[in-house]
């Protein structure tokens, strides 16, 4: 597992245990708070202390219970851990405005592609109405001479992406420059808006 990949779980965690803050906030400290049990500083310093005293009452006995035999380690790579945390993180990341979702989320994407194939992608926000999402290292142009871009594979994943990770939106991809056409890379222009 490369460093970059390493890095973007840790970020992929760190966003995961931040997200579901919003939920284990509701559950635990929206109840006293509403019924007045505890006023809102109380319930925060409450939780907030019986989160690290249930790691000395409890210990790792749940780590320790998936690690004698329940999961095979050998089975655990990066794209088991990708995978769960994104399966966790789906349903807290329903709860951020959608323009976050696709700032947060395009760039993740192009992250996946980079570690998982050998093209190279990011993506960059000139400013106005679209971000540019750029392929320096296509592998549908490598080597081909098109006389329009031919990027439509690349742009049907950027938008099926976007399709996810918005809930279900529709956005407007256009690809703009193309290394076929002896451009110096692909670049596809995401409209920031949905088109529904």
């Amino acid at each position: 597992m490369s460093f970059e990949v390493f890095v973007f779980l840790i970020i992929l965690a760190l966003a995961f245990d931040f997200m579901n803050g919003f939920h284990d906030a509701a559950n635990s400290i929206a109840t006293v708070v509403s019924t007045g049990v505890l006023k809102p500083y109380q319930a925060v310093a409450w939780a907030a202390m019986f989160n690290f005293v249930a790691i000395g009452i409890f210990h790792l006995k749940v780590a320790a219970t998936v690690g004698k035999g329940i999961v095979d380690p050998d089975f655990v790579d990066y794209h088991v851990i990708f995978g769960a945390l994104v399966g966790a993180s789906d349903l807290a990341f329903r709860v951020l405005p959608l323009q976050t979702k696709v700032r947060v989320g395009l760039p993740a994407v192009a992250k996946v592609f980079d570690s998982l194939s050998d093209q190279t992608s990011y993506v960059r926000d000139p400013g106005g109405e679209q971000y540019n999402y750029i392929i320096e290292r296509c592998s549908m142009c490598w080597g081909r001479s098109v006389e329009r871009p031919g990027g439509f594979i690349a742009a049907g994943i950027i938008e099926e992406a976007l399709r996810w990770i918005s809930g279900g939106r529709t956005f407007r991809v256009d690809q703009v420059s193309c290394m076929g056409m002896g451009h110096a890379n692909c670049t596809f222009q995401v409209y920031k808006d949905p088109t529904d």
